[in-house]
């Protein structure tokens, strides 16, 4: 399977998934006016990742800013992948949020109740994102 990166524009985010070290790294914004256009293709790659999953797949989620629709379908992906969680795989998920953005701390939280994994959340400085 291909290592899947997409770099980042003004409007989306860069998107560096290893499938060989089951690192994934999302960054930047996305402000995706047709989301499903960027999301599929990524949550169809995740559909195949997960058919033979690194023996630890670790999310770092780096995102400074999002609209409604990017969040759900960042939640789309995370639940393709928590399918592995405790079965094949561990998952684990950094979801990185500034100082000042306690909202973006709220969703990862959210989608920590919702999937039932453990999120680590990292407060970083506002120009460190």
């Amino acid at each position: 399977m291909q290592k899947l990166t997409i770099i980042n524009t003004s409007k989306s985010p860069s998107i560096n998934f290893n499938p060989e070290t089951g690192l994934f790294e999302m960054s930047g914004v996305s402000l995706i006016e047709n989301t499903l256009n960027f999301y599929q293709p990524i949550i169809n790659w995740l559909k195949s990742y997960i058919k033979n999953p690194s023996p630890t797949t670790k999310f770092i989620f780096k995102l400074h800013y999002s609209n409604t629709s990017s969040y759900k379908n960042i939640y789309d992906m995370l639940s393709v992948v928590n399918s592995i969680h405790n079965n094949k795989t561990n998952l684990i998920v950094d979801w990185y949020y500034a100082s000042d953005d306690l909202d973006m701390r709220s969703i990862g939280e959210d989608y920590q109740e919702s999937l039932n994994v453990d999120f680590n959340f990292i407060e970083v400085d506002v120009n460190a994102l």
